[in-house]
């Protein structure tokens, strides 16, 4: 039998061979394989003859979370339950402010862990990639709007205007519908004109149909109110797909998959933010046009007092479009003078 080779490679040799691989890459001293699967029973397969693999060689690895991935878990959890008790309590009273203290603290230790180990949960180097850090960035504003909105927009109806639940219903669903409408549209101008352009338009809208809706008082028309929400739909419809492109465009095939998540993870946090955001403006501003201290007679408060309210959580939210606006308009200006 001939003697194994024990020779050991340079890293251009290593790197030379997975070359010949697909799927394999190599991070320093990591040797990784990147799996890419189209549909649900390729995943079901691939699993399915992992598992046989590992039975037949008698090989059962151990798994546990490590650090990376608890400091996560922790921030998340603590962040979330902040919100929440920030909402019911005050963000200004101790326990949110501890909460969100330990989530400051968590995500810290979080970064700190992943530049420690070879093989991090999430590789902080793909942030330096300015086209994928600030399409995150605006998809969080643009949710952080849209929860907000969409949290405010019942109360303005029902003990604002005085309108039906039914009618309610109805009115609410304006703008989901324009955007599921305009979605397709969107990324058929995303192909042909550029993502930029179109993710500008979208913030742009969502922007003024929140200043529009913080225009409104306790005795809009029906007919006011359906032109001031349409904007929001059609602005989240153009915004999404573009952004979502460009983000996906802007990171290497074996990140997809990470990229994606990072975008699933911005738009939960944007909604979760917006809401208690919206929440402590309404009653908040509620309250002290009333000139009541009493947090339970919030829904008891004139509709005068309640549309108040709801014109500074609509305003809230035209800021934070505004901010979504201006980083999609920096990137817009910035690929114009690189393309120079």
């Amino acid at each position: 039998m001939a003697e194994e080779n024990k020779t050991a490679l340079s890293a251009a040799q290593v790197d030379a061979a997975l070359q010949t691989l697909e799927g394999w890459t190599r991070s320093e001293a990591v040797l990784a394989r990147h799996f890419v699967f189209h549909t649900f029973e390729e995943i079901t397969a691939f699993l399915t003859h992992l598992v046989r693999t590992i039975t037949a060689q008698n090989h059962h690895p151990d798994f546990s979370l490590n650090t990376g991935l608890k400091m996560i878990a922790v921030a998340l959890t603590s962040f979330s339950l902040a919100l929440t008790f920030g909402q019911r309590q005050g963000f200004g009273t101790a326990l949110p402010v501890v909460l969100f203290a330990a989530a400051a603290v968590a995500l810290v230790a979080f970064v700190v862990a992943q530049t420690q180990v070879d093989a991090p949960v999430l590789d902080l180097k793909m942030f330096v990639n300015r086209p994928l850090s600030a399409g995150l960035a605006m998809s969080t504003l643009a949710f952080v709007t849209l929860g907000s909105t969409s949290f405010t927009l019942p109360f303005f109806l029902q003990l604002g205007l005085g309108l039906p639940i039914a009618t309610v219903g109805l009115l609410m669903a304006i703008s989901p519908v324009l955007g599921g409408v305009i979605g397709p549209i969107s990324g058929t101008l995303a192909d042909r004109f550029g993502p930029r352009w179109v993710s500008v338009i979208g913030l742009v809208l969502m922007c003024a149909s929140a200043l529009l809706l913080s225009a409104l008082d306790h005795d809009t028309p029906i007919w006011r109110f359906a032109l001031s929400v349409a904007p929001l739909g059609l602005g989240m419809g153009f915004f999404s797909s573009a952004n979502n492109s460009a983000v996906l465009n802007s990171v290497q095939r074996e990140r997809l998959g990470v990229a994606s998540g990072l975008l699933s993870l911005a738009r939960t946090l944007g909604q979760s933010t917006g809401v208690p955001i919206a929440a402590a403006l309404l009653g908040v501003f509620a309250l002290g046009h009333a000139g009541v201290v009493e947090h339970d007679m919030l829904l008891t408060l004139p509709s005068e007092s309640l549309v108040r309210g709801t014109q500074a959580a609509f305003r809230a939210a035209a800021i934070t479009a505004a901010l979504g606006a201006c980083v999609a308009l920096w990137l817009l200006l910035r690929d114009r003078k690189a393309a120079k």
